[in-house]
């Protein structure tokens, strides 16, 4: 009787199959942990943003506005001078309102938002 070493090529296949659904299942989930996290990252730099306003405001009694309404501007040290580096979400203002919001990069689907008068409120 002779004994057979090693895999049959089903076998092999089975093997790659399970694997690719378990690798599919990773990916998924690693996306939305990041999302998640990036998303996190965004409430709390409006929040710094909010926080940078308030004490602008205190001292001019104005908010920043036409200089404070991208994040270079933002990090401007004449300005609000934050050093906020995000590749997730681009920030932007808008003073008249006054409202500062953080878009989500890839497909603008996710939106954050923050009044300078009241709290986060999400899209």
């Amino acid at each position: 009787m002779t004994t057979r070493k090693g895999f049959t090529l089903i076998e092999i296949a089975m093997a790659m199959i399970v694997l690719g659904i378990l690798a599919g299942i990773a990916v998924t989930n690693y996306n939305g942990i990041m999302i998640s996290g990036a998303a996190s990252a965004a409430e709390h730099n409006l929040m710094l943003i909010y926080s940078a306003q308030k004490n602008y405001f205190l001292k001019n009694d104005v908010y920043c506005s036409a200089n404070c309404q991208t994040l270079t501007q933002i990090n401007n040290p004449n300005n609000l001078n934050l050093n906020i580096n995000d590749s997730f979400f681009s920030y932007s203002c808008n003073y008249s309102v006054p409202y500062c919001q953080a878009t989500y990069n890839a497909d603008n689907s996710f939106i954050l938002g923050i009044y300078l008068k009241q709290q986060i409120v999400t899209k």
